[in-house]
């Protein structure tokens, strides 16, 4: 007789949303032992209204030379206490100000109050600006001491596109946008997918990090007419990050699902070896990361096939791979390279689940007025727009990162055969072969929807178009 309890309730999206969004935050978040908890600069940059940002620090030191991170909240830290009596002591916080010890002062004192989802930004504004992040000396600030709550807009989903008002009003949000030099995002950020459902400021492109190094790759393959052998692959992906450093690639909730039950049915893999029906969904991330050494082939079989590929632009490239002009054992090997690399230990590898289905209202294509340069700041933009998603594509910022690629695959890896005079030919195809597969992943995924482009000025002026 079975002891499995009864199934569990059917999570709304909203309530996908809100799990999803603290996993990540103690996937990320680092415990201190005296007894606070601090975040990396880059995952507060990524974060849109989801996360209440509070400032602890001295009126004059918000509009001087250093400045704020847009979009925050002013509580000086005599006062930080009154946070805890305003808001749900769930509400998820990050303490800011110049170097973290303020700020990690501050969270420890919130915690002792009672709110456990409070943390201090590693580093303060200086880690911020070291990273390349922009901040405001607006002085609007000073007026803003109330802090929101809760942290995920409880609001029902509403249906319909979304309108070139509702664009340009999320657009001019400086709590839903960030910005960054080009130079510094290359170096600490990841490329994320276009897909509406990732909770955080993104710039994107179709499949993220993960559809670039197909796209280098199937581009490598037509151009010198010979196959990648798979067993390169995990010698490529680590070359690859330790070049470009962060590498994106997700999944979503379905697809984990899927590969739960697929594990949970299959007779070689014994149920002592699984975590627990009770446990919480951090354990199947802990999982999935290294699972036990004598399962872990029968882990891969099921991780990496159609159904349990949550991203729609990888799974296309493994299911219409002609249309895609791919081959189709290329993404295999690309599959089963980034499993079997991250369990070894390449940590940059980043496996990231979204929840929920698409609510996509629209297409947002993301223009910068001004050649792209090192020095560019580009806008990282959140997807989560008035209890809907829109899908973000950076396409100038896309084809500057491919220009690195072509000459990355062909002057330093030489893969195939390739030399430093095919970088102009191997970028050519890049960007063919890349717009080409963008219009069916959009055409598939977004059909109907509205498209607008978001033109950025040099002085981070936009205008918003339908096209």
């Amino acid at each position: 007789m079975s002891n499995d309890p009864s199934p569990p309730r059917q999570l709304s999206e909203i309530e996908l949303a809100e799990r999803m969004l603290r996993v990540n935050w103690n996937s990320t978040v680092v415990r201190h032992r005296r007894g606070y908890c601090s975040l990396p600069p880059e995952f507060v940059a990524q974060q849109g209204k989801t996360v209440q940002l509070v400032d602890v620090r001295e009126s004059e030191e918000l509009t001087g030379t250093v400045g704020h991170v847009p979009g925050s909240r002013w509580v000086p830290l005599a006062e930080v206490e009154a946070i805890s009596r305003d808001v749900l002591e769930d509400t998820l916080i990050v303490v800011i100000c110049d170097d973290g010890k303020r700020s990690a002062e501050a969270a420890m004192r919130l915690q002792t109050a009672g709110m456990s989802w409070v943390a201090s930004m590693d580093g303060g504004l200086r880690a911020w600006k070291d990273r390349g992040f922009t901040t405001s000396r607006d002085d609007s600030i000073l007026t803003r001491k109330n802090v929101e709550a809760p942290s995920v807009p409880m609001r029902p989903n509403r249906k319909g596109p979304l309108s070139l008002d509702e664009i340009r009003h999320h657009v001019g949000d400086p709590r839903t946008v960030r910005w960054a030099k080009l130079a510094a995002f290359l170096m600490h950020g990841k490329t994320s997918c276009v897909d509406g459902r990732d909770d955080h400021g993104v710039v994107g492109t179709p499949g993220g990090d993960a559809g670039e190094f197909l796209l280098t790759l199937a581009s490598v393959e037509w151009i010198t007419g010979k196959e990648i052998p798979g067993a390169q692959l995990p010698k490529l992906l680590l070359r690859w990050v330790e070049a470009f450093g962060h590498f994106y690639f997700h999944t979503d909730v379905n697809a984990l699902n899927t590969y739960i039950k697929k594990l949970r049915a299959d007779p070689r893999i014994p149920e002592s070896s699984l975590p627990l029906r009770t446990d919480p969904p951090q354990a199947w991330r802990n999982f999935s990361a290294g699972p036990p050494q004598e399962i872990r082939q029968f882990v891969l079989e099921h991780l990496v096939g159609a159904d349990t590929t949550g991203c729609g632009h990888i799974r296309f490239m493994l299911t219409k791979s002609a249309e895609y002009g791919i081959r189709e054992g290329l993404v295999r090997d690309f599959l089963n390279a980034f499993v079997t690399t991250r369990w070894n230990g390449l940590v940059e590898l980043e496996y990231v689940p979204l929840s929920g289905g698409h609510r996509e209202g629209a297409v947002v294509n993301v223009r910068l007025e001004e050649d792209v340069q090192p020095y560019t700041l580009v806008p990282l933009i959140s997807p989560q727009v008035s209890g809907m998603q829109m899908f973000v594509n950076h396409p100038d910022v896309t084809s500057y990162s491919r220009q690195l690629y072509a000459d990355f695959v062909c002057q330093h890896l030489m893969l195939n055969g390739l030399g430093e005079t095919d970088r102009a030919k191997v970028f050519g195809v890049m960007e063919a072969l890349g717009a080409k597969q963008a219009g069916l992943t959009l055409g598939a995924l977004a059909k109907g929807l509205p498209f607008y482009t978001v033109r950025f000025g040099k002085n981070r002026e936009f205008t918003v178009e339908a096209n």
